[in-house]
């Protein structure tokens, strides 16, 4: 995203290809794979669900924090 390049700077591309790795799925997102779950969210069938914390990282978050 342009705030990622605006806080990664000279790093933004080494930033995003460290965080692709971290990930259980090895790369980053699409664009309609965050955007289909937004979508779901928008839709009657969603209309349950409240006050969750939707992941949609690909597994980073499963991911340790002291992984290299």
């Amino acid at each position: 995203s342009d705030s990622s390049r605006m806080y990664f700077r000279a790093d933004f591309e080494r930033a995003m290809k460290v965080t692709a790795e971290r990930t259980a799925l090895k790369r980053l997102p699409e664009l309609d794979e965050v955007a289909s779950v937004v979508a779901l969210l928008c839709t009657p069938e969603a209309r349950y669900v409240t006050a969750q914390i939707i992941m949609v990282d690909g597994g980073l978050t499963l991911a340790s924090p002291l992984a290299e």
